[in-house]
């Protein structure tokens, strides 16, 4: 028997909103859950609704409007790791935006300002130069080890040493190099990581945003 041409329509719109709702709940839950970082990003909360800035770096003003938690994201994206949430009510200063994932309708994402961020930066470079300074050390150490060796086998072996010595110098700048590449890049990737994303569909923006770069 077949069922009434009415029937079959309701029940296709039933399946379109189960299917909005799903994604939806991807973004604003009842909190972080297992996928949550286990160290969650701390984003800045304005104490006026007008823009301001932070730390020298300008943010506009946003407004939470869901009922409940709305998680932050990595990326514009909730296929993304969670990095922290925000809460009902709550203000958030919000960087820029850009286009992601579409949410109940909605594609546009705002990056928001953390709260610890020049702290976390000063800290980063502050690693970066003591790394940087171990390693000059080890390096003037191992130079001076390969002196003293040097006097003590004779002066057949020091002209060699000496003729060996700019390639051994090359060698020493090459490693050098190597290890800031490589800081940069760690650097940099810690950096992405902290980024915190929220969908606009629960965030009113209270002033204009700018789009990112």
């Amino acid at each position: 028997m077949q069922k009434p041409t009415r029937t079959i329509l309701a029940l296709a719109a039933g399946s379109l909103v189960l299917g909005s709702v799903g994604v939806g709940a991807a973004a604003a839950d009842e909190g972080p859950r297992a996928d949550t970082s286990s160290r969650e990003i701390v984003v800045l909360e304005p104490e006026h609704d007008k823009s301001g800035s932070h730390n020298g770096k300008e943010y506009t003003v946003g407004k939470v409007v869901s009922r409940g938690p709305v998680k932050l994201r990595s990326k514009p994206t909730t296929h993304s790791d969670s990095v922290g949430h925000v809460k009902p009510g709550q203000k958030v200063a919000i960087v820029c935006k850009t286009r992601g994932e579409r949410i109940d309708g909605n594609d546009l994402w705002y990056l928001l300002r953390p709260k610890e961020e020049k702290e976390e930066e000063h800290k980063g470079r502050e690693e970066s130069r003591e790394g940087g300074r171990e390693d000059e050390g080890k390096e003037e150490g191992r130079e001076h080890e390969g002196r003293e060796e040097g006097r003590e086998e004779g002066r057949e072996h020091d002209a060699q040493e000496r003729q060996d010595e700019p390639s051994s110098e090359d060698q020493g700048r090459s490693d050098r190099d190597g290890k800031e590449e490589k800081g940069r890049k760690e650097h940099k990737d810690k950096k992405d990581k902290k980024k915190a994303w929220v969908t606009a569909r629960y965030v009113k923006n209270l002033d204009r945003v700018k789009w990112c770069d």
